[in-house]
């Protein structure tokens, strides 16, 4: 936070630099074709005036963002998604250790498997999934609670030994490096083998199928913990579609809202003083991908709809200092004094890519 009076304003924006995650940065010779032709005044003055920012030496994964923006230090091995997004959901803290078992789709691809983003589920199909899941398995050690269609929870009263990543970092790459590791790996791939078989010949699957939709064929492993500690007052206010962050917020009893359309929108929203969070990470898969076309596409709607409106807002007084988070190793800092440095000369983008990307 930047405190003092007025409004600051945190953005974390992953991705942005063509930076997600450790070793998924730009090289030098990639950054110019990476940014040939784009028309960046707006960030480019940012980065050319902003200070840099402490920061955690290394580049940080997406979720270690949204978590380390709450001041929420990790406890075990996994970022403890499942809590957060179970009480998101409705569901109060019980003390217990949750995991995700998320609904996906696999597959095959360059031999070897691979998420299918975007799928769609119905409440009614998710339901009756886990419950087909629930009564065939005859495990014990499972027992699938459904809170949301995309949704799914497992509840431990001890925790398993797993080492877990997000279904966001596969993107790119096959799902065999990505699996879950530990004692434990072991079992529990032996047991969603057995829920691939339940699902691969349930009903749901064959109705999805004759509607020309992906079935259903696995569940992803990922976010096991407890309800973490989250500090309270270290936002105002939090504007997010990540469904972490808004479950962040909850649990640290801070007013959240929706992404709006952009800036603008966003200074009639926020109240005068206060620190404000936005976070978007719309371009951290693309850049994971790859996908330069997106990603070109969401730093183009980021100057205009956000930098551009924000660096406007700095130097009428409307907003007192701009930070970015998640753009790459380091966070960068602008306040309104340092906006008026006229001769710190601007760089290109494409050198701002190979230095800070």
């Amino acid at each position: 936070m930047a405190g003092g009076r007025g409004r600051h304003v945190t953005l974390v924006v992953p991705g942005l630099l063509g930076s997600a995650g450790p070793g998924n940065a730009l090289s030098t010779q990639a950054a110019p074709m990476w940014s040939e032709g784009l028309a960046l005044p707006a960030l480019e003055r940012f980065f050319s005036r902003a200070v840099p920012m402490d920061s955690r030496p290394s580049q940080r994964d997406l979720a270690t963002l949204l978590f380390e923006s709450f001041g929420v230090e990790k406890d075990g091995s996994d970022w403890p998604a499942a809590a957060v997004t179970r009480c998101l959901d409705g569901a109060g803290d019980d003390g217990r250790w949750w995991l995700r078992a998320d609904p996906v789709h696999l597959r095959a691809n360059m031999g070897d498997l691979s998420l299918v983003e975007g799928l769609q589920v119905s409440m009614a199909e998710a339901r009756a999934l886990a419950a087909e899941i629930n009564d065939q398995l005859g495990d014990p050690g499972v027992c699938l609670q459904v809170l949301a269609p995309n949704r799914w929870y497992l509840g431990f009263d001890a925790a398993p030994d797993l080492v877990t990543q997000a279904p966001w970092e596969t993107a790119g790459s096959g799902v065999g490096a990505h699996l879950p590791r530990g004692v434990d790996a072991s079992q529990w791939q032996t047991r969603i083998n057995h829920v691939q078989m339940i699902l691969h010949a349930s009903p749901v699957n064959s109705a999805r199928e004759s509607r020309g939709e992906p079935i259903i064929n696995s569940l992803w492993l990922w976010g096991g913990g407890r309800s973490p500690r989250v500090p309270a007052g270290l936002w105002h206010g939090v504007w997010s579609d990540d469904e972490l962050l808004a479950g962040l917020a909850q649990l640290a009893k801070i007013p959240r809202e929706t992404l709006p359309a952009d800036a603008r929108a966003w200074l009639t929203l926020a109240g005068f003083n206060g620190d404000y969070l936005i976070a978007s990470s719309a371009a951290y898969v693309p850049v994971r991908c790859r996908d330069v076309d997106a990603w070109r596409a969401i730093v183009l709607e980021f100057e205009a709809s956000w930098m551009m409106p924000l660096l406007e807002a700095l130097k009428a007084g409307r907003v007192q200092s701009v930070s970015l988070r998640g753009v790459g190793p380091r966070d960068f800092r602008l306040n309104r004094r340092q906006l008026r440095h006229w001769w710190r000369r601007t760089k290109p983008f494409a050198r701002i890519l190979s230095e800070y990307g």
